[in-house]
């Protein structure tokens, strides 16, 4: 099998398992008190995030997955890990920092290709030149 079939092959099944994947009770993102004090969710609304969640005083409703999946990923559990990114990039597709992170736990799990791959599609998104930095390293 050659090196492009194979890795056509990885990000199909990466596809698969994130579009295949139920969040579980463990995997729920507790609400987001906001400045007037509404909860903000990350559960329905078509996908996109609330205006109020989205101001400079609250952090992104993608990023407590993010931590919890570097934590994960810090204790060898990397599927774990894809599944909590997975679901932040539903949240938002465009954050970079999400594909660092997924790039981040590939190499862990020493998968080149899928690190270099997630790389390459923060790239996509990326703006701050010290986050675009950090993407190319997982470039090969």
């Amino acid at each position: 099998m050659t090196h492009a079939v194979r890795l056509i092959a990885v990000l199909l099944l990466l596809v698969l398992q994130a579009c295949g994947s139920a969040p579980s009770s463990r995997d729920a993102v507790p609400p987001v008190q906001t400045a007037v004090g509404e909860e903000v969710t990350s559960e329905g609304g078509g996908g996109s995030t609330p205006a109020a969640a989205t101001t400079s005083s609250h952090p992104p409703a993608w990023q407590s997955l993010v931590i919890r999946a570097r934590d994960e990923a810090a204790d060898g559990e990397y599927q774990q890990a894809i599944a909590l990114l997975s679901r932040a990039q539903r949240i938002d597709g465009d954050a970079p920092e999400i594909y660092l992170e997924l790039a981040r736990v590939y190499g862990a799990m020493g998968d080149a290709g899928m690190s270099a791959a997630s790389a390459e599609r923060g790239l996509l998104y990326c703006s701050q030149a010290s986050l675009c930095k950090e993407l190319r390293r997982y470039l090969p």
